[in-house]
């Protein structure tokens, strides 16, 4: 098997990417595995390589997605499809949500464990033509994610405040998003207007919001969570839950949230349309059709780290 490790140099502001490298071979030629690096170029360039390699494999090869979730996302497309490929991520990005899902993530950048990791399959999220790994967020949260880019490259906010920092300032604009039509799993759902939106395969978004608590990669189900518009006086009430993951069990949550766990999404926006955010990366659309697919990517998992067991808090919601 082939080892193709993708880096993104901008990934976590350009840092430590000289090092990464180094680490890459040292590990690479110790396990005497063949293996490949690649710089990525600009946004895209990581799906256009592993697509390329794919089109051309007749053995096993694994794709590590050097960067953040976007980086991830884009490794995932380029190998969506192929039976041959299986992808992983080096988080060296700012967000990196996706580790989040598992125990001892810290592994995941440890290069030999890594190396010497085996492949599981996991669901992903079809969305029109593409897929997402981890998450979409829509509304109040993907103007966040905007803001959260914009604040990022500000040396003087602290790491880890990034998030809130955004939320703050988005809350005062009042940003929120609204539907022309929204059905999940083909039901309407009676509502419009909402602060935010997101659906998630695994449970993490904004780095370390807890937003879909009982997602999983592997139940065949996506989790929904559909959050009301309301005054800043609920939301400071709610806000800390909500990070956490424990909102389930908050009757005041629950009064202001919609959550769901389903199969598919069909949602309409009018006017030019929505801003959506798909593992972090921004795009503007009017429509968006969504739907699970079971087991559809072969992720490798570090050594040391399995699928998250079903927890006791995953039961129907």
């Amino acid at each position: 098997m082939k080892h193709y490790f993708i880096i993104n140099p901008a990934a976590g502001q350009g840092k430590a990417q000289n090092e990464l490298k180094e680490k890459i071979i040292s590990a690479a030629e110790k396990n005497s595995i063949e293996y490949e690096i690649y710089h990525t170029t600009c946004v895209g360039d990581a799906e256009r390589f592993v697509r390329s390699v794919c089109s051309d494999l007749t053995e096993k090869a694994r794709f590590y997605a050097c960067g953040g979730d976007g980086t991830l996302s884009e490794v995932g497309n380029g190998a969506y499809g192929c039976e041959n490929a299986e992808i992983t991520v080096i988080p060296v990005g700012t967000g990196n949500d996706f580790v989040r899902n598992f125990d001892h993530s810290e592994l995941f950048v440890d290069i030999d464990a890594q190396i010497c990791g085996e492949a599981v399959s996991t669901d992903v999220i079809k969305y029109n033509d593409r897929i997402a790994v981890n998450m979409i967020n829509i509304g109040f949260d993907c103007y966040v994610a905007k803001r959260m880019t914009a604040i990022k490259r500000h040396k003087w906010v602290p790491r880890g405040s990034e998030y809130i920092a955004a939320l703050v300032i988005e809350f005062c604009r009042k940003s929120g998003v609204k539907f022309s039509s929204v059905a999940l799993d083909g039901e309407d759902v009676g509502e419009n207007a909402f602060l935010l939106g997101c659906l998630g395969n695994g449970s993490f978004c904004g780095g370390g919001f807890k937003c879909a608590p009982v997602a999983s990669l592997t139940d065949g189900e996506l989790d929904i969570c559909l959050v009301r518009n309301m005054n800043i006086f609920k939301c400071l009430k709610i806000i800390g839950k909500y990070k956490k993951g424990t909102f389930l069990t908050d009757p005041l949550a629950l009064k202001n949230i919609i959550y769901k766990k389903i199969r598919s999404a069909h949602m309409t926006f009018g006017g030019d349309g929505q801003l959506v955010s798909f593992d972090g990366e921004i795009v503007r659309v009017k429509e968006l059709k969504i739907e699970v697919a079971p087991r559809a990517m072969n992720v490798s998992l570090p050594c040391g780290i399995s699928l998250p067991s079903k927890k006791a808090e995953a039961q129907s919601v």
